[in-house]
């Protein structure tokens, strides 16, 4: 948003048009929206990057994937037991994690194909996996908010990591 802002704020300066000055200061305030909105949500994540903040429980993991279930985007195809299995984590920390990603990936693809849900376990964690084409591998210096993601994973005892195609959110197994 902020380069979308900047582009067309240098424009707005540059032109007398009234229908264009109307248009520009339009997108320059929904990108404002935008941005204000992204940068609540950031701070909302920074908050669980600092260990030993929040308690941690145990729950089901369908608890936290049940607005993935519930959206026809998202397809899980696979053994619903898995979705049964109990992970040990901090519930807020988890729940921000999932609804901020759950927004990147609607920003992400923005095309509305069908996001594929596998869910594995070993014996100490779970891996939710989440397959789609729009998937890109990410560079840590290059997107902050997936970095986020990844150091509050940590936190949880877990890990985030994407690649072409993939994404993958292991969370840690209950008495493991």
């Amino acid at each position: 948003p902020l380069t979308v802002i900047g582009g067309f704020a240098r424009k707005l300066k540059q032109t007398k048009d009234p229908q264009r000055i109307e248009s520009y200061s339009e997108i320059i305030f929904t990108q404002s929206q935008r941005l204000e909105e992204d940068f609540c949500s950031f701070m909302a994540l920074v908050g669980f990057l600092f260990p030993g903040r929040h308690r941690k429980v145990r729950d089901r993991l369908d608890r936290y994937l049940r607005f993935f279930l519930a959206d026809p985007q998202y397809q899980f195809p696979g053994d619903r037991q898995f979705l049964e299995c109990e992970v040990q984590v901090d519930p807020e920390a988890l729940q921000v994690l999932l609804d901020e990603f759950r927004k990147h990936l609607r920003c992400s693809s923005g095309t509305g194909e069908t996001i594929g849900i596998e869910v594995k376990k070993d014996p100490t964690h779970a891996a939710v996996i989440f397959h789609s084409t729009a998937f890109q591998v990410f560079k840590e210096d290059k997107d902050v908010r997936l970095a986020i993601f990844r150091q509050v994973a940590y936190q949880l005892e877990g890990d985030f990591r994407m690649g072409h195609g993939w994404c993958r959110i292991t969370l840690p197994l209950a008495g493991r």
